[in-house]
């Protein structure tokens, strides 16, 4: 009935009835803040507040894993499965959480009138079992990694999620990388957490031929790691990098975005270098006008030498210069009986003159 409700609230606010989707909302509001008075969810927040762990494991016992039937069971199971995240482990609980994680995560719904359903959002509980289940996992393999270190053998398979990457210190992150076996392939994560906790050559390299190799490609991190390394890293680590990107061109809109973050010499060096390229010279002109300096830097380009640049170059400069809102440049430039005039046309047409 809950998700009915939103339901019909999402398709009056498509109608555009304004009034009738405020009411509908208000009233999937006032069911929900009844909900939370419901003596049995009260009971369930005060036992997870004071962190009484056997009263919370008693009410999954007495609740089982069956798929709720009401709008107040499936609170329950949520706050619950969101609760057991910094539970004590218990079989028990594993359990649990790994038949909520099968729950499903969308229904179909019946539209009124309509001959068909379209798919909403079924259980939450779903997807906070299945945070919990892997924060759980990540405690176990944190415990086995300090046990392996310990004992200075590598523990064998581990699955490097994020939640594990986050409880190990930099200390840890050191022994383990002594302890890494030499025939078995780095994970990018892992590679780049080392890379930050010190970005020397070796292990700047070895997270680039992580990054080459790896199964899982992922822009933020690679982003994320072309950032901090480059801004923490000397001007070697620097170089490392900048030659890594250009022999990976699909890596270049990652690296150009990353410089933009930064105000370093090199960075402003490394995009200025990049601005005249045919391919992406237009992602490096659009991270140095994140700046001002960078824009300080476009404007005086496109005055000293505008009428000497390529038409490519200098229609990318001034692009970028209207996305900027740079406005009263442009409107000057184009006053200037130098500026070329198909490009004066198209710059007052960008500003709507």
């Amino acid at each position: 009935m809950q998700r009915r409700l939103n339901l019909a609230a999402a398709c009056v606010c498509l109608a555009g009835v304004m009034p009738g989707a405020a009411m509908a909302e208000s009233v999937s509001a006032a069911r929900h803040a009844a909900l939370q008075e419901r003596p049995l969810v009260r009971e369930i927040e005060a036992s997870l507040r004071a962190e009484d762990w056997a009263s919370v494991y008693q009410r999954i016992e007495a609740m089982g894993a069956e798929i709720p039937a009401n709008a107040e069971q499936e609170l329950v199971a949520y706050r619950l499965a969101t609760g057991l995240q910094a539970a004590p482990m218990a079989e028990s609980g594993r359990r649990w959480l790994r038949a909520v994680a099968l729950w499903p995560v969308v229904t179909t719904e019946a539209l009124p009138d309509a001959g068909h359903g379209i798919q909403v959002p079924a259980f939450p509980a779903t997807h906070a079992a299945r945070t919990a289940l892997r924060v759980w996992q990540a405690r176990d393999d944190a415990q086995r990694l300090r046990e392996a270190i310990s004992t200075s053998q590598w523990p064998g398979t581990l699955s490097p999620n994020g939640e594990l990457l986050a409880r190990l210190g930099d200390a840890e992150y050191d022994a383990l990388y002594a302890l890494w076996p030499s025939k078995r392939q780095m994970p990018a994560d892992w590679a780049l957490r080392w890379a930050s906790s010190r970005p020397d050559a070796e292990r700047v390299e070895r997270w680039l031929w992580a990054e080459s190799q790896t199964d899982t490609p992922s822009a933020q991190r690679r982003q994320r790691g072309f950032a901090s390394l480059a801004s923490a890293g000397d001007a070697a680590v620097f170089d490392q990098l900048a030659a890594a990107v250009r022999a990976h061109p699909d890596w270049t809109p990652l690296w150009l975005a990353a410089l933009g973050e930064l105000s370093s010499l090199e960075a402003r060096r490394e995009l200025r270098w990049w601005a005249g390229d045919p391919q992406f010279g237009l992602d490096a002109l659009q991270a140095q006008a994140r700046s001002e300096s960078g824009r300080e830097w476009i404007r005086e380009q496109i005055v000293a030498r505008g009428d000497q640049a390529p038409e490519q170059v200098l229609r990318r400069m001034l692009i970028v210069l209207v996305h900027a809102g740079e406005e009263a440049f442009l409107r000057d430039w184009a006053a200037q009986p130098s500026s070329p005039r198909p490009l004066k046309t198209e710059v007052l047409a960008w500003l709507g003159d």
